[in-house]
């Protein structure tokens, strides 16, 4: 069994009353926040925990990475997270957006609200909170290291010790979660036999032992990685890559952002998606249970087929939080010929 670690933790409902918690795994942690925590009321099961930058806690062995003294927020199922947008000036306008974005957790409720905050004259508060982040503090783009640009790492509970060490780790807690409820759909899917089930698990297993090769494309947010693995250029700056329908985006001139220049524009960049063109799940999960059910013994999963859709830039572009299209992408799909090999 491992070590006991302290965590701070706090309710998402009251950020600022905050608990020391020593535990030793995800269920330890979700069992004494009940105790400590009375106004929770529900079973500990029917909680989620999340990182300080958002990044949802749910399984073992992502919680066994994060580092002692870590800020972790929960959320219960009755959490009421929507707020009203009511300032008007740039300064309140970025305010407003970084608080929903550091104590929401990346719940569906909360980016909607954000969607629409900027939406309603997205241009002109685009250009605000932009303007905010670029004349808020001293550039400090071409610093790295900690001692260097503590600012940019304050209030974070990492052990990271340069931006791009952070914002490795910061992709590979995304790729951990497209694997998390990859699985976990696979798991809920209905009418599967024991056979069936038990290749799917293979499959997990094989995808899990092909992102831990290649340290879950963590290089795809680090300036430091190889150009043909990064996504950002040589200084850190992302631009966004258009709607999953379109060849590039419509706003280019506008949708750019450099997270290593500051907190507030790190901060910002987490609105940026990672979107599954062909989408994970209603089309890629559900594909890949179809291919197992209708699987002919002389023929195998092409589960580098799926493990492309799932995790790799083939099948994944970064987007503005605009061009995330959340309705169904109905007319890009799983190529069946590709089902196996």
């Amino acid at each position: 069994m491992a070590a006991p670690r302290g965590f701070r933790v706090a309710l998402n409902s009251d950020i600022t009353h905050r608990k020391g918690i020593c535990c030793s795994n995800l269920a330890e942690l979700k069992k004494k926040i009940c105790v400590k925590f009375s106004t929770i009321t529900e079973n500990f099961d029917k909680l989620t925990i999340f990182s300080e930058d958002g990044t949802e806690i749910d399984d073992d062995e992502y919680f066994m990475s994060l580092p002692a003294q870590s800020f972790l927020v929960v959320r219960t199922s009755s959490d009421n997270l929507k707020s009203k947008f009511e300032a008007e000036s740039p300064q309140n306008i970025f305010d407003h957006l970084l608080t929903l974005l550091r104590w929401s957790g990346g719940v569906d409720t909360v980016y909607q609200e954000v969607l629409q905050l900027m939406q309603e004259d997205f241009e002109t508060k685009w250009i605000q909170m932009k303007n905010s982040v670029e004349s808020s503090k001293l550039d400090t783009t071409h610093l790295s290291r900690k001692d260097e640009d503590p600012a940019w790492f304050k209030d974070l509970s990492t052990n990271a010790k340069t931006k791009e060490e952070f914002m490795f780790k910061n992709c590979q807690a995304r790729i951990r979660g497209y694997l998390a409820k990859a699985e976990s759909q696979m798991k809920e899917a209905k009418d599967l036999k024991a056979s069936e089930s038990d290749i799917l698990a293979e499959i997990v297993s094989n995808f899990k032992s092909n992102l831990k090769e290649n340290k879950y494309h963590g290089t795809y947010f680090s300036r430091a990685a190889d150009s043909s693995s990064r996504i950002c250029d040589s200084t850190g700056l992302f631009s966004c890559e258009g709607k999953y329908n379109v060849d590039k985006c419509h706003y280019i001139d506008k949708h750019s952002i450099n997270p290593y220049q500051s907190q507030e524009s790190r901060i910002l960049f987490s609105t940026w998606n990672l979107d599954h063109v062909v989408e994970r799940s209603r089309a890629v999960v559900p594909s890949l249970v179809k291919a197992v059910k209708s699987k002919k013994k002389n023929k195998d999963i092409n589960m580098e087929y799926f493990y492309n859709l799932l995790f790799t830039r083939t099948n994944l572009k970064l987007v503005h939080i605009v061009c995330h299209d959340k309705q169904e992408h109905s007319e890009k799909t799983c190529d069946n010929k590709m089902y196996f090999c």
